[in-house]
Parts: structure tokens; sequence; C-alpha cells
């Protein structure tokens, strides 16, 4: 195994260890809430999910930097199998990006409208759901590349 082929199931290792938080999340959010968008009405503390969501959300951009700069310094060097897993691999973790953004969104305004008075946004039932499938159509789309990744690089 070359080094670069190392550097990279090492970033795939480190992105799958986000996706593990991720899925802890989601896990988390899914059992308070229950089904969907249900969670509005219910007492939740959605804050603390907001916030450990946030934490993801930058978490995975610095994953995605990391990604970017090993494709910037390495891709050359690898090999056509590689290189495809590279593309996925940075494919996949914008995805997770953008589903963990989604994620955000959707636990904040939830987390605002459960403040009730003293939030700054009060959330309709209908932009409840609308930032609910939008959250699911990003998920969708996040465990497609993911099957993706998995079928190329066959270890995670």
């Amino acid at each position: 195994m070359t080094k670069e082929e190392e550097q990279l199931e090492i970033l795939i290792y480190k992105v799958s260890a986000s996706v593990k938080k991720y899925a802890a999340v989601h896990k988390h959010l899914a059992k308070q809430t229950g089904t969907g968008f249900w969670g509005f009405y219910k007492k939740i503390d959605f804050t603390a999910i907001f916030s450990v969501s946030g934490s993801l959300f930058r978490e995975i951009i610095l994953k995605l930097n990391e990604v970017r700069e090993f494709k910037d310094n390495s891709y050359k060097t690898l090999s056509n199998k590689d290189r495809i897993i590279c593309d996925t691999l940075e494919e996949f973790t914008v995805s997770m990006l953008e589903t963990t953004k989604s994620l955000l969104k959707l636990t904040y305004d939830l987390s605002e409208t459960s403040k009730g008075k003293s939030g700054k946004k009060k959330l309709t039932l209908e932009e409840n759901k609308e930032n609910f499938l939008l959250y699911e159509k990003a998920r969708a789309e996040q465990m497609k590349i993911g099957g993706k990744l998995n079928k190329l690089y066959g270890k995670i």
C-alpha cells in the first residue's frame, strides 16, 4: 500500500467517524420526535440537539477541507480506482455537509419555536414540514452516495 493509499484510507475512516456521530444525532432526534415533523407538537429540548448539530456541521467542514487538501496534493499519484474513491469520498462528504446543514436548520427553527415568546422565529406547521422534507431529501442523497462509496471501498 502506498503512502497516498494509506492517507486516503485514513480519510475514509475519519469521515466514517463523523457519519457515526451524525447517525447518533439523527437517531436521538427520531427517538425524541417520533416520526417526522411531529416533534413540532412535543416538548423537546431542541436547543441541545441544535448545539450538537452545529458542532457536527463544523466537524464535517473540517473533514471536507481535509479531503480537498488531500485531493489537491495527492490526486495525480493515485491509481484510477483510488481517484474514483477519492472523488466519491469528496462527493459523500459534501452530501454529509448538506444533510447536516438541513438538520441544523430544522433543529434551529424547532429550537426557536420551542422557546415560545422568547424565540426569534415562530415556525408554522407548513414550514416545519418543508424543513423536514428537505432534510429527508438531503439524507436520502447522502445514503445513496454512501452506498456507492461502500461498494467502491468495501471496508467501511
